[in-house]
């Protein structure tokens, strides 16, 4: 963290400290206490640090099981009403810091995320989307200024009434926005990594049913000619596994929420070929 002693390593006009995001942490929590949590700017991959972002990432995650109607409209309900409950693990703690509506989420609703062993300041995300239906729910929120990372995550859910089939799934796309990032990028995809899984293992226990969770990884290089900043392919990481609620005996391991090394049925498949990689069931999958 910053001392009394120094700023951005006594040199503020360049902005950024190379230890670390404690220059842009430190300007968007004075932002935030001068002028309120809703002045803090959007932060997009583009933006991130162009020489030390590392590469662009992908990442989804789902649980897949058969439930009955009740159990989807409490899931659903549960998401709509308190996504603080469902989003928060032990590697991130979310909770709102802007709320416009107590009963639901609204577009332009803040979380404010407090990172396990973060040396900065907390991170936000915004909502840029939310839709809700009877059978679907969808939100989508981006980072803001200040966020270790720049980009964004979709949480959906969605219920078959004639086959009973659920479906929950977490997909992003982001880049390190961080100026350590070679020395921070493995640690914080890690611990994302860890973050996500647990939220999937809590779904998994709200099902109250033994799921299939898939986890799929995608880097690319950055590439700042392109919107998306996906460049050239680098490599893919593809993990499916059985998961079982964790107060009906799970096989799964609590710290990962549904770590496949928990699980002897667990399969992962990496793929760097840059074309096209083949799943642990045999099919053929286009990057």
């Amino acid at each position: 963290m910053l001392s009394p002693y120094q700023f951005s390593s006594n040199s503020p006009i360049y902005g950024k400290d190379f230890d670390g995001l404690e220059w842009s942490n430190f300007m968007s929590a004075l932002k935030k206490q001068l002028f309120g949590v809703t002045a803090l700017q959007k932060s997009n991959i583009q933006d991130a640090w162009s020489f030390t972002g590392g590469n662009v990432q992908e990442q989804f995650y789902r649980v897949n099981g058969t439930i009955d109607n009740q159990k989807f409209e409490k899931i659903k309900n549960t998401f709509i009403t308190n996504p603080v409950e469902v989003l928060s693990n032990n590697e991130a703690k979310f909770s709102f810091d802007y709320r416009q509506n107590e009963k639901t989420i609204t577009k332009g609703d803040i979380f404010s995320i407090d990172i396990k062993n973060s040396t900065t300041f907390d991170s936000h995300v915004i909502v840029d989307e939310f839709k809700v239906s009877k059978n679907e729910f969808t939100l989508k929120v981006s980072t803001l200024e200040g966020h270790i990372e720049a980009g964004s995550v979709t949480f959906s859910g969605s219920f078959d009434e004639k086959s009973g089939e659920f479906n929950f799934t977490i997909s992003g796309t982001s880049r390190i926005d961080h100026a350590g990032a070679n020395l921070f990028t493995q640690i914080a995809r890690g611990n994302q990594k860890l973050s996500w899984t647990e939220v999937l293992q809590k779904i998994t226990d709200m099902t109250g049913s033994e799921t299939r969770e898939t986890v799929k990884v995608r880097e690319y290089e950055f590439d700042p000619k392109k919107q998306s900043g996906e460049g050239k392919f680098v490599n893919q990481t593809e993990e499916f596994f059985t998961a079982k609620p964790q107060n009906a005996g799970s096989t799964t391991n609590p710290k990962t929420g549904g770590s496949p090394t928990s699980n002897p049925n667990a399969n992962t498949n990496t793929n760097t070929s840059g074309s096209s990689g083949t799943n642990s069931s045999g099919s053929t999958e286009k990057k």
